[in-house]
């Protein structure tokens, strides 16, 4: 097989003869220099579109990349802010946790006072109850003793009464002994009116005596 050695003529293609396998002989006369030509045109075709599906490949990889990395970004911007959050809520938890162990701690003193303080209070109505009581019984006590002063007043003015009228009785009976010793000196109607005075307040003395003893002993 040969070639053309410039490229504008046109040099037929010669085969060497058919043997007996390969079979008759062909005209193999063709345009070298167009067949070149096209081939080259199509070698650039795809160079072409070679380097375009290139150029689209890593204009979308790039396009790609890129959106990656602006997800990357606002991901790790939004982790980031995430974080922050987290911390911020971290503190605020811990203060809560601070301020509800002091709210425990000043409820279980809050509940210690007003467990000592119902105690107290406790013993103050007992002790109020008791005071009550001793009012009552000093009133009752107090009531009696006005009712005992009272009885004994009465029994006092009684008694009284009663130790006059016998001492008059007896120095009035002792006079009359005198009188009736010589009672034909005096005038018997004066006499035995003043016996007669002197038996009614006798009688009285014992009359009064009487109602003394009664009351004495009733008492």
């Amino acid at each position: 097989m040969t070639y053309p050695i410039d490229p504008d003529q046109t040099q037929r293609l010669v085969v060497n003869p058919p043997d007996e396998t390969t079979g008759p002989e062909v005209d193999a006369t063709v345009p070298v220099t167009a067949r070149s030509r096209r081939g080259l045109r199509v070698v650039i075709v795809l160079l072409s579109l070679a380097l375009f599906v290139t150029a689209g490949g890593l204009a979308y990889i790039s396009h790609v990349a890129q959106s990656w990395r602006d997800t990357a970004d606002r991901t790790t911007k939004v982790l980031n802010s995430t974080r922050q959050q987290r911390d911020d809520l971290g503190t605020q938890l811990a203060a809560k946790q601070a301020q509800l162990a002091t709210t425990r701690s000043q409820l279980a003193t809050t509940q210690a006072d007003l467990a000592t303080t119902q105690k107290d209070l406790g013993d103050l109505t007992t002790g109020y109850n008791t005071a009550t009581d001793r009012i009552r019984s000093l009133a009752d006590e107090k009531a009696q003793i006005g009712d005992q002063a009272a009885f004994l007043a009465e029994t006092v003015a009684l008694s009284d009464t009663v130790t006059q009228e016998l001492d008059g009785c007896v120095s009035n009976l002792q006079k009359l002994q005198s009188y009736l010793i010589d009672f034909q000196s005096y005038d018997q109607v004066e006499l035995m009116q003043y016996i007669t005075d002197i038996n009614d307040g006798c009688n009285k003395a014992r009359s009064d005596n009487a109602v003394l003893a009664d009351r004495l002993r009733a008492k």
